[in-house]
């Protein structure tokens, strides 16, 4: 279900398989270990650390054309195609409100919290960004 609607609602903006398009509409899947190259490429696979951040922006801002117009069902059936996609749950994966929190991101561990006794305060955050190639929350 959630292929069907990604087709109907998302392929004309970020492609057939979460390509992107005409370097206007980011890709969604793909890019996983690559934020610390040369060429970072941050999708649903590679970027967001946690899937409720994923359901959230695109409850909240998707379709760009009909935001918040996916009804629950399907928001994760969608949902669960991008994660599909992007090889972080198999296909049979029942998302829903319960499952959602067992979903392990591939960049779970790729933001820092500046508040963390580990991080050196006087290490810019640029400086921390180029070397870690990582979002720095504030």
């Amino acid at each position: 279900m959630g292929k069907k609607i990604y087709l109907e609602k998302c392929a004309a903006c970020h492609g057939e398989t979460g390509e992107g398009m005409m370097g206007i509409y980011p890709a969604l899947s793909g890019g996983i270990g690559s934020l610390a190259t040369t060429t970072p490429l941050r999708t649903v696979g590679s970027f967001w650390p946690y899937p409720e951040s994923v359901l959230d922006y695109v409850r909240r801002a998707m379709p760009l054309n009909a935001p918040q117009s996916l009804n629950t069902d399907d928001l994760y059936s969608v949902v669960s195609y991008l994660f599909y996609m992007n090889h972080i749950i198999p296909q049979e994966f029942s998302l829903n409100e319960k499952t959602i929190h067992s979903i392990k991101m591939p960049n779970k561990d790729g933001f820092i919290n500046e508040k963390e006794e580990n991080i050196n305060k006087n290490t810019p955050r640029d400086e921390l960004r180029s070397r870690l190639g990582i979002c720095l929350h504030p």
